[in-house]
């Protein structure tokens, strides 16, 4: 074998390690196994320092062993490499929040969902870092929007009408309690009905 088929060799090699190094780290991320998640994708890492994807998913099981500081640079290495990536500001939103730089927090997920608009949890954690940042009718809107994209989210009601009450709107927020539970009534009816038969 010539050297230039050796090296063609050893790189698809070396491609196909690296996959089964990420298929591997995310199987161990879901079951909770943060640790041995990092270590994998710290290996795609030293095969590949450019690979965005495996900063931000070790990011992820940073932030779910509460090691933010690390967190925070994996997604800053990330956005660094591919800024158009919406979860790693995302993620890099769900840190600064984490240790609350509510306002860092609001722009990484501002830039998530102008990246992708339809990302209903960068729209949940938005509103939630209004309301901690006491900016409850903006928060109001968010959740509304996130109610439009998810009318079924009982999360984005029931935070609306908090949001409602905390800005002062009680009846409006007596309002969305009462349409949640006629909503969770008429869902509890349906179940049953299909679970009875």
């Amino acid at each position: 074998m010539d050297r230039a088929s050796l090296v063609t060799a050893m790189a698809v090699s070396q491609s196909q390690a690296t996959q089964i190094w990420h298929g591997q780290a995310s199987a161990l991320f879901n079951l909770g196994r943060y640790r041995s998640a990092i270590v994998r994708y710290e290996q795609v890492l030293a095969a590949d320092p450019m690979d965005a994807k495996a900063w931000v998913e070790k990011g992820y099981a940073l932030c779910e062993l509460k090691q933010y500081e690390a967190a925070l640079e994996s997604f800053q290495q990330s956005i660094a490499l591919a800024p158009t990536q919406p979860r790693a500001w995302h993620g890099q939103g769900i840190v600064q929040a984490k240790t609350n730089d509510f306002e860092a927090a609001l722009a990484s997920f501002d830039r998530t969902i102008a990246l992708d608009q339809n990302d209903g949890k960068a729209w949940r954690n938005r509103g939630t870092a209004l309301l901690r940042l006491h900016r409850y009718q903006e928060a109001a809107d968010c959740f509304d929007q996130l109610i439009q994209q998810e009318p079924d989210n009982y999360y984005a009601w029931y935070e609306r009408a908090i949001a409602l009450h905390l800005d002062g709107e009680g009846g409006a927020t007596a309002a969305f309690l009462v349409a949640e539970r006629s909503r969770a009534q008429a869902l509890y009816a349906m179940l049953r009905r299909a679970f009875m038969r």
